[in-house]
């Protein structure tokens, strides 16, 4: 039984931050309904490219196995209907502006009143207080505010635009634990917590390390940074076939392995030496990455290809852990002796699973349930 048996979950998220950490919950073993406009539903659904059936990759990809319900909470009876679902779920999850749904009648105020059990968590950009909290904004936003792209800027000093939404993933992965630890804290005393998490809290946090030793006297500099290519123990090269080799040999004794692998033990006091850049350079050019793969790694060095996805694909240790699943990578955590999940179903319109949802969590019957539908309030 998946640790999650029996525990349903109502998301009113959209685009990627939320729909990822409900995904895990559905990973997980929770029920998730899966809330949306009525009409087009989650922005998600319209991301290309879309398959045969007009299913999009993306929303594929954060959306399997949850119900949807198609519900317009701006409608009369809208909130009413979502108060009496809160009532009978562990936990709702909601990824609009703060104050939004308070404004509604559907906060979590009201929200645990009808049930003091419920979990809720708020998913945002700036977090629920502070002079940020009415922005608009999107992970470019978040990852400028929060330092981490200036970090990671290059040597020039010139900051990049990555080609990962970090804020939306740490942002999800920090719902996602607060909603577990709220969960143990339901079971142990029967009642909810409100988790505020945020894409800012996010990033700033998992800066840590770098934030300490800054503010306790080394001032870091972007672009010469320990581990950003400032020693040559620890750097990417570009080799002769203009693809690139990662060497991470930061422990003396990688350092020494790889220098003694590639006929150089004269480098082996040099590891920090940032003046070494131009000879392993010119080294690691006379060769193509797959080779130099081939003998280093055979020597046990500490060394890596830059692969793109399509060599991914085919990378036997991400093939040996069934990392690519059916129209979704695998969840990042598994359990021992246990099998990954499969591929679940994934509902193709918005309140595909409308009827089913509510005739089972409020007993809604057919009559009352088109009485719904003729007024606009779920479809």
């Amino acid at each position: 039984m998946p640790p999650l048996d029996g525990v349903v979950v109502l998301d009113l998220t959209r685009h990627l931050p939320g729909p990822f950490c409900t995904q895990a919950l559905v990973d997980l073993g929770a029920r998730v309904v899966k809330v949306e406009d009525r009409g087009a539903g989650d922005p998600v659904r319209a991301v290309p490219p879309h398959d045969a059936g007009g299913m999009s990759a993306a929303f594929r990809a954060l959306n399997q196995g949850k119900a949807s319900l198609a519900l317009d909470l701006k409608r009369p009876g809208g909130a009413a209907l979502l108060l009496d679902l809160a009532a009978k779920v562990d936990v709702l999850v909601e990824g609009f502006r703060p104050g939004v749904m308070a404004r509604l009648g559907v906060g979590p105020e009201a929200c645990q009143a009808r049930n003091p059990r419920l979990v809720w968590c708020s998913l945002s950009g700036y977090g629920q207080d502070g002079p940020y909290r009415d922005r608009p904004g999107h992970d470019l936003n978040y990852e400028t505010y929060s330092g981490l792209a200036w970090v990671n800027a290059d040597r020039a000093g010139q900051a990049i635009t990555p080609g990962l939404p970090f804020g939306d993933m740490f942002a999800g992965l920090a719902a996602l634990s607060g909603i577990l630890a709220a969960l143990v804290e339901q079971g142990r005393t029967g009642r909810g917590k409100v988790v505020d998490a945020c894409m800012l809290d996010a990033l700033v946090s998992v800066q840590g390390l770098n934030l300490a030793q800054h503010r306790g006297g080394q001032p870091l500099v972007p672009g010469a940074l320990p581990l950003s290519g400032q020693f040559p123990c620890y750097r990417l090269y570009r080799c002769e076939d203009g693809r690139q080799l990662a060497v991470a040999g930061l422990e003396p004794k990688f350092w020494e392995l790889f220098c003694e692998a590639v006929g150089r033990p004269d480098w082996a006091g040099r590891a920090y030496d940032p003046s070494l850049h131009p000879e392993v350079e010119a080294l690691l050019a006379t060769r193509p990455r797959d080779l130099w793969r081939l003998v280093l790694e055979e020597q046990g060095c500490c060394v890596s290809p830059v692969l793109d996805y399509d060599e991914l694909a085919g990378d036997p240790q991400v093939v040996a852990r069934g990392l690519l699943g059916e129209g979704r990578v695998t969840p990042p955590v598994r359990f021992a002796g246990e099998p990954l999940p499969g591929p679940r179903p994934v509902a193709d319109r918005p309140g595909a699973d409308s009827r089913a949802v509510l005739s089972e969590l409020l007993g809604v019957d057919e009559r009352a349930f088109e009485r719904l539908i003729a007024d606009g309030v779920v479809s």
